[in-house]
């Protein structure tokens, strides 16, 4: 658990671009960043899964959905998310069916 005195500037921007992922939430982008990494095994780096997206921008806030519900996880989970960050995915988290 983290308290307020816990929390980095890091968290602080991490928890502002789920909050502002969720309000811009678009469904049909979240299934596609699903599928684009049901194939993953292993880590990837953020910008490797913005990079080939037919609109990045959405693409980009479908992932910080995926982050905010934990099926996309950093590596380091106490370092604010760029597009450098490694990721995993974490396929214990993702709603039955979603993730193979």
């Amino acid at each position: 658990m983290i308290t307020e005195d816990d929390v980095t500037e890091d968290d602080a921007r991490n928890a502002q671009n789920i909050l502002r992922a969720r309000k811009l939430r678009n469904e049909l982008e979240r299934r596609a960043a699903l599928a684009d990494i049901s194939g993953i095994h292993g880590t990837v780096r953020f910008r490797d899964l913005v990079r080939h997206a037919d609109d990045p921008a959405r693409r980009r806030t479908a992932l910080w959905c995926l982050i905010g519900e934990q099926i996309l996880v950093p590596v380091n989970s106490r370092e604010r998310i760029i597009d450098a960050t490694i990721l995993r995915v974490n396929r214990a988290s993702s709603r039955e069916g979603e993730l193979t």
